[in-house]
């Protein structure tokens, strides 16, 4: 651990202050609106509804994994991340396929690290 003393951050760290208030405020209203077209999804809607969801979410929980490894300074391939990321939530709708169609992203994915060196 000591080699670790002195090292500059990548970025710098974001030290503003927000208001309690305001952000609480912002989360009960999101929580007002979201959570009846949640229930909806879940209960009454349609099952490519549910399907879209689920995508949806895995979709922006990477967007947010490769903010975090760009905001450190780590190269990331983030539209590459999310097409392919999203193919694979969308293959275990059919899991007698989910296999291959995981091997086909991994590919993709390397494929696509490949090209990165050509823009630079």
């Amino acid at each position: 651990m000591s080699e670790a003393r002195g090292v500059p951050m990548p970025t710098p760290v974001d030290a503003r202050g927000s208001s309690r208030t305001g952000e609480l405020a912002r989360r009960v209203l999101s929580t007002a609106v979201l959570l009846p077209a949640f229930v909806w999804i879940l209960i009454g809607a349609p099952a490519w509804a549910f399907t879209l969801l689920i995508v949806a979410v895995g979709m922006l929980a990477n967007w947010e994994f490769t903010r975090m490894f760009a905001r450190a300074g780590v190269p990331v391939l983030r539209d590459a991340g999310l097409i392919w990321g999203a193919l694979v939530t969308l293959a275990f709708m059919r899991p007698d396929r989910a296999g291959a169609a995981f091997a086909v992203v991994v590919i993709g994915l390397l494929v696509a690290s490949l090209d990165r060196g050509a823009g630079e």
